[in-house]
C-alpha cells in the first residue's frame, strides 16, 4: 500500500479512474527563473510578462529591441540576438 506520494505533474483522467480514492492537493509552488548573462549592464534588466513571453515566443529576438528599451530606458542594451537556451528533458518546467 502507498499512503503518500509527490509528483511534478498531474495524473490523468485515466489514473483518477483506476484509483478512484486517490486526491491529489497541492503542496508547493516551483519557481521558473530566467536568467541572462548580459556582462556591464549595470543594476540588471527590467522584464514584464509579455516581453519576456516574446523572448520566448521567438518575436523579440535583440537585446535592443525596443519592448525591451521601453522597460529599461536609463540602460545601454547591445545590438546582439538574444540566444535562448531551455531544458530539454521529461522535466515538468
Amino acid at each position: 500500500n502507498i499512503d503518500f506520494a509527490v509528483s511534478e505533474t498531474l495524473l490523468d483522467g485515466g489514473e483518477y479512474t483506476s484509483y478512484p480514492d486517490l486526491q491529489m492537493y497541492p503542496i508547493l509552488a516551483g519557481a521558473i527563473v530566467a536568467g541572462y548573462n548580459l556582462p556591464n549592464i549595470g543594476d540588471g534588466v527590467v522584464f514584464d510578462a509579455a516581453t519576456l513571453s516574446g523572448v520566448f515566443e521567438g518575436t523579440i529576438t535583440d537585446w535592443d529591441d525596443a519592448a525591451i528599451r521601453a522597460l529599461n530606458p536609463t540602460l545601454t542594451l547591445p545590438n546582439q540576438n538574444i540566444n535562448v537556451v531551455v531544458r530539454d528533458d521529461a522535466s515538468g518546467t
